[in-house]
């Protein structure tokens, strides 16, 4: 199981299991939307004090519940970029040409024991070109060699 799980981290492999399962996932979750707002909106029964009102309850409680996710998501995602663009204008990261700061960016597998502390680039557990995916271990160097614009 976990090695199927592996796999799935190779664009290449996702994509192909991806662009298979999108329209048929697509199409049911249409008829499921479908089916439960026709259901909820006229085949349900009316309530006994508000009447047919009480209906809007089935369209509202669910689009109140995906705009809270989505704003939850936006949150986190906000909270993420800030954190680095924060310490970037604190200048905590030096990106100069001549020895500065260097970004690995790396894929682990799950035994490797990385935490807020690790700050060095390693090669043990880091993902082999072994599954036949595209990915070259050694890690890749994110840098910037200065500011340009204005």
């Amino acid at each position: 199981m976990m090695k199927f799980i592996h796999k799935l981290a190779s664009p290449p492999y996702f994509y192909s299991i991806s662009s298979v399962l999108i329209p048929w996932l697509a199409i049911t979750g249409l008829i499921l939307i479908l089916f439960g707002v026709v259901n909820g909106l006229f085949f349900a029964p009316p309530d006994y004090q508000q009447g047919d009102a009480y209906r809007i309850i089935y369209v509202h409680v669910p689009a109140a519940y995906i705009s809270m996710m989505t704003y939850t998501l936006m949150a986190i995602s906000s909270a993420i970029c800030s954190t680095f663009k924060r310490d970037l204008l604190k200048g905590k990261h030096d990106f100069d040409s001549s020895g500065g700061d260097t970004f690995k960016i790396a894929l682990y597998t799950s035994s490797a024991s990385l935490g807020a502390t690790t700050t060095d680039y390693s090669s043990s557990n880091e993902i082999t070109n072994t599954s036949g995916s595209a990915y070259t271990a050694g890690g890749k160097a994110l840098t910037n060699n200065g500011v340009t614009g204005g």
